[in-house]
């Protein structure tokens, strides 16, 4: 069964996490917690990372509740995106995630991302495409 992007916001919108899932997504990010990127602390985005992408998993699967397994497979996701070097390819005719072997340490790559400086450029571009997100949600009722 094919999803439109709007089925899938609605459908991570109506995903609940089952009541243990927050403390364990916790002990994952908690050791991120001193480090900052974009303003906020490491461990926030891991966090809405692992929350996202937990939910992902349960919608994918037809359920309602994210359970415990479910925060397996988002930790796993987590863990190759930050161990492994060009995960992704960006071109109009093939995007998409390219299988490549781990070629770092993911602790230390996530802690090496307070250390990224976005050129104004940058931050416009992004700030253009959340704005651009928010509209269509908001234009879809979601």
């Amino acid at each position: 069964m094919s999803r439109t992007p709007v089925d899938v916001y609605r459908g991570l919108l109506k995903t609940r996490l089952e009541e243990s899932i927050p403390d364990q997504i916790e002990a994952v990010t908690v050791r991120f917690t001193d480090a900052q990127f974009l303003g906020s602390k490491i461990s926030v985005h891991l966090t809405r990372f692992l929350k996202l992408f937990t939910k992902l998993v349960a919608y994918l699967e037809s359920r309602d509740e994210a359970t415990l397994s479910d925060v397996t497979e988002a930790i796993d996701v987590l863990d190759y995106f930050t161990s492994t070097s060009k995960w992704w390819s960006m071109t109009r005719n093939e995007s998409g995630l390219a299988l490549r072997p781990p070629s770092r340490e993911p602790r230390k790559f996530i802690k090496s991302i307070a250390d990224l400086q976005f050129g104004p450029n940058t931050l416009q571009r992004i700030s253009a495409a959340s704005e651009k997100l928010i509209r269509f949600l908001e234009e879809h009722e979601v």
